[in-house]
């Protein structure tokens, strides 16, 4: 700072120049010879800078070689081919062999990946075989299936529109389209039966006993054996019978007498039970049962009896089934429905209605 007036920063770095340049000027006059000019600054600051480079440059390349070097021997450990023992070089050498190393791995490479793209492959024909071998055994499946079904249409007539006219008719027909003679609203009737499973009470004022009292004043036709066995009990959409608006006969043997609302020549019986998906007890239906007829008296007598034949009744087949009688001249206006067997069920057997077919 100079009394009167600031001296600024660039006046001092002006002066510092200009003393600089004479230092130098005359330093040059003193080293300089006779003749010939002095060398010129700018030569001794090139000289020093390329001094400086070829260490700069050795030192970077070294960094680069060990990191290169480090790579390649990590990548080489992973792949488990390099020797451990090679020898890495240096300096020059170093980006011949870093070239070499790194084909070496794109080769690896593409082996490794073709051999993954062919083991791909092979899973994948593989799954395909798999998948479409499964497909050929559900088509065959499907091909036996649908020869099965056309199989069991050869030979059957195709309904026509009156045909299936006429079956609608005869379903809503009682079921059979025939008369039934032994109906209870039109006058026939249940006169006999043997006895019942212990847990139905035989109704009136004997209903309100207990059942072995009951059963020592047990009646001899149960109050509702007419509607149960007689009469449609209007099941579901009244195609089918109410389960458990039954005559439930004792055990698997035993017999019902029905008096005809008049006399006949019988030549068919209709079975009914329900169909078997909707049964609590599917084998308290019954089964193998044969079927007399006589006139005139309440109770049969062992010479009176005709006999109209021996039948099965097929759980598995439809549920009203109609069995035709053997030949016959005789009128009767008895029927005796005689069990010699249910489906299994030991207990009890199921009687849900009886229809008597015949001609006058």
């Amino acid at each position: 700072m100079v009394r009167g007036r600031s001296v600024t920063r660039k006046e001092e770095v002006e002066k510092e120049g200009e003393g600089k340049d004479k230092d130098g000027k005359e330093k040059g006059r003193k080293e300089a010879s006779p003749g010939r000019s002095p060398s010129p600054a700018p030569r001794r600051i090139k000289t020093k800078t390329n001094r400086n480079v070829p260490f700069v440059r050795e030192n970077r390349t070294i960094l680069v070689s060990a990191v290169f070097s480090l790579c390649v021997v990590l990548v080489g450990m992973l792949l488990g081919k390099m020797n451990t023992k090679e020898v890495i070089p240096s300096g020059r050498d170093v980006e011949r062999f870093l070239f070499e190393k790194m084909q070496a791995i794109d080769t690896k490479l593409i082996e490794l990946g073709e051999q993954m793209k062919g083991m791909a492959t092979a899973d994948s024909l593989q799954q395909m075989k798999k998948e479409l071998d499964r497909s050929k055994e559900r088509m065959e499946l499907h091909e036996a299936k649908v020869k099965r079904v056309i199989d069991s249409w050869k030979g059957r007539p195709m309904l026509t529109k009156e045909q299936l006219q006429n079956e609608l008719d005869r379903i809503s027909a009682d079921k059979t389209g025939r008369i039934d003679y032994a109906l209870y609203a039109g006058g026939g009737r249940v006169v006999g039966h043997s006895p019942l499973t212990p847990q139905i009470p035989t109704g009136g004022l004997l209903s309100y006993l207990p059942w072995p009292l009951n059963r020592l004043f047990h009646e001899r036709v149960h109050p509702s054996a007419n509607a149960w066995v007689l009469m449609p009990s209007g099941g579901i959409n009244g195609l089918s019978e109410v389960p458990g608006n039954c005559l439930p006969l004792n055990g698997s043997t035993g017999f019902i007498d029905i008096h005809l609302r008049e006399t006949i020549v019988p030549d068919a019986i209709t079975v009914e039970h329900i169909p078997v998906e909707i049964a609590y007890n599917p084998g308290s239906a019954p089964k193998d049962f044969l079927v007399y007829g006589w006139q005139g008296r309440a109770k049969p007598d062992a010479g009176g009896l005709v006999s109209l034949g021996s039948f099965t009744y097929d759980l598995q087949g439809h549920p009203v089934q109609t069995f035709a009688f053997q030949p016959v001249t005789q009128a009767v206006d008895h029927i005796r429905f005689l069990l010699q067997s249910n489906h299994g069920h030991s207990m009890y057997t199921c009687v849900y209605r009886i229809r008597i077919h015949g001609v006058k």
